[in-house]
């Protein structure tokens, strides 16, 4: 995350300087659908230096952790230029630096001249939008998840979300919840893990242990050892997820079990 790699950073004395295009920071979190929260637990959560409240919930809401990080970025006194734009940028052998245009909030350009630059723009910035015949005579309203609010408005009609990955099954659940006639197209294969399972990989943390300590611990994995693990936890929560996978293909959702792109390690 950019705010805590900059904290790092300007703990460290390194001069840091932070981009953001939305208008406030956490906005990348503020204008998502109104009923969207982490699906991490809160214990794996912690920003650098300031660890979230102990009566913080479980699963942090969408506006809770989008108010949390502006004030972190405050009180940890970063430098955060909102409202812009990066447009471009090349690396300057001569000058050992990176030569890079943003565009301010007014329209205008500036050329900044850092030593190293960190892009944190995530995965899922980019709205992607399927192209699909008779797209342009449908009647009704076409969006990206990323526009989405709410059901509400269309109370007592129907909707089709296209997609079944996490944010496909928050808003089918919003509009079934907002009285709306929803249904889900798949369009590949999923891994599901419930919600419960999902939080295996981070039984460390809820033990109680400082939570820099349990980074040290994951991180000073070796690579095989840290596959061979996940691999075992995913054969872990299968098992135990039986009962809801068995129900989700006798209704016809296609499975799969994530196989790892790399040889399994035996």
């Amino acid at each position: 995350m950019a705010l805590g790699i900059a904290a790092s950073l300007v703990v460290l004395g390194v001069d840091t300087l932070v981009i953001d295009k939305q208008e406030r920071v956490g906005d990348a979190w503020r204008k998502r659908y109104h009923n969207l929260v982490l699906h991490n637990e809160v214990f794996v959560d912690h920003m650098p230096y300031m660890p979230f409240p102990s009566n913080y919930p479980v699963f942090i809401p969408r506006d809770k952790i989008a108010n949390w990080l502006e004030f972190y970025a405050d009180t940890m006194e970063l430098n955060v230029w909102t409202s812009t734009e990066f447009t471009g940028g090349s690396y300057d052998e001569a000058a050992d630096c990176w030569t890079l245009q943003v565009r301010r909030p007014d329209g205008s350009e500036r050329i900044l001249r850092p030593r190293h630059v960190v892009f944190a723009t995530g995965v899922s910035a980019i709205p992607v939008m399927p192209d699909l015949p008779g797209k342009e005579n449908f009647k009704g309203e076409l969006m990206h998840s990323s526009a989405y609010k709410s059901g509400a408005a269309w109370k007592g009609g129907k909707g089709i979300v296209l997609g079944t990955g996490n944010s496909g099954h928050d808003v089918a659940h919003d509009l079934c919840q907002s009285g709306v006639d929803t249904s889900i197209v798949q369009r590949s294969t999923t891994l599901i893990v419930s919600l419960k399972e999902a939080q295996r990989i981070y039984e460390l943390y809820q033990q109680g242990a400082p939570v820099e300590e349990c980074d040290l611990i994951a991180t000073g994995i070796t690579i095989s050892v840290l596959v061979k693990g996940y691999q075992l936890t995913a054969a872990a929560c299968q098992k135990a997820d039986a009962a809801l996978l068995e129900g989700l293909a006798a209704r016809g959702f296609r499975l799969d079990n994530g196989e790892p792109t790399i040889p399994a390690i035996k």
